[in-house]
């Protein structure tokens, strides 16, 4: 029944050169099928004629597809404010909530591997919190990449140091002595506080990737707020680091960038460029949106389902169906 089935479906002739090949590659695989039928009739046929009845050949049984897992490198920085001068108003305490909605979230996928940058937390919560897949990484103080940003905010310094450590898994991976089991591939910078993953955002990321035919995308935070006040502080913002107007309309959020290494990568090392050079202390924000509109404006995605709406759709911690909850 499947060999005839098959060549009824392969009836009518194909039209192009694709259709043709692939044509060709179905008609051979049956083919096959059909020749390796007909060698265990003739034995089974054999084997009855002589007395000797053998075995039913057996039937495989099909393959159940293997799970596709989706990994990747989610980083954070739990950096201790309290000695951090650029800050205004509360500052976050040494405790677990810091980074709890985070950690938990990334616990849940294995197949994430989790990297805290951390200046926060002492070697016993260190030992409390790492996990198989989850590990902190000390910031070096007296390390070129710590003092590139020592003067700035520590909005601006996490930066700097992803971009070190990044730079350095690359060098690695090219010399084929990274130590890790992961290739680098897709990578998520969030922040650390007020992130919460609802689903697996890696999955999203290659899955939206791959319906592009492999054009990688930047995957982005954003905040939905009315025109008239909602760009205030972007716009105060703006003006403060680039001495000029904000021109965008849409507000993107730095507390969520994501994508493939081909996008991650350029897009830190230019974020950091221009920050070194920008007229404020506190500009992740601002360059980032600014890079974005100019490098990605057609390959941005964000908003849901990607991400939830800030600080406005989610009350309680299941009450939105995006990705990431921010906030």
């Amino acid at each position: 029944m499947v060999i005839a089935f098959a060549f009824l479906q392969l009836s009518a002739r194909p039209q192009s050169a694709q259709e043709q090949k692939q044509y060709e590659e179905i008609k051979t695989l049956i083919q096959k099928q059909h020749n390796e039928a007909q060698w265990q009739l003739w034995n089974l046929t054999a084997a009855i004629a002589n007395g000797k009845p053998a075995p039913l050949p057996a039937i495989a049984e099909a393959a159940t597809p293997a799970e596709t897992t989706y990994a990747g490198i989610s980083i954070i920085a739990a950096f201790n404010h309290q000695n951090d001068t650029h800050m205004r108003g509360a500052k976050r305490k040494v405790e677990y909530k810091s980074i709890q909605s985070w950690h938990e979230s990334v616990k849940k996928y294995p197949e994430i591997h989790g990297i805290v940058f951390n200046t926060m937390y002492d070697e016993s919560d260190i030992k409390l919190y790492t996990t198989d897949h989850i590990e902190f990484i000390n910031v070096d103080f007296n390390s070129a990449a710590y003092l590139r940003g020592a003067n700035q905010s520590l909005n601006n310094q996490r930066f700097y140091v992803i971009e070190d450590y990044l730079d350095k898994r690359v060098e690695a991976e090219a010399a084929k002595a990274s130590g890790q089991d992961e290739e680098l591939e897709y990578i998520l910078l969030t922040d650390a506080q007020d992130v919460t993953f609802h689903r697996n955002p890696f999955k999203f990321m290659a899955e939206m990737d791959k319906l592009t035919q492999g054009t990688h995308h930047l995957f982005v935070g954003s905040e939905f707020e009315p025109w008239k006040d909602g760009l205030r502080w972007q716009n105060n913002n703006w003006k403060r680091c680039f001495r000029k107007p904000f021109l965008y309309r849409e507000v993107l959020n730095a507390g969520i960038i994501g994508g493939h290494r081909s996008i991650v990568i350029p897009l830190v090392k230019e974020m950091n460029r221009r920050m070194m050079v920008a007229n404020h202390t506190v500009c992740d924000q601002a360059v980032m949106q600014q890079i974005a509109m100019e490098w990605y404006e057609e390959r941005i995605i964000t908003g849901y389902p990607w991400n939830s709406r800030f600080k406005k759709e989610q009350r309680a911690e299941d009450d939105t169906l995006a990705y990431i909850r921010h906030k």
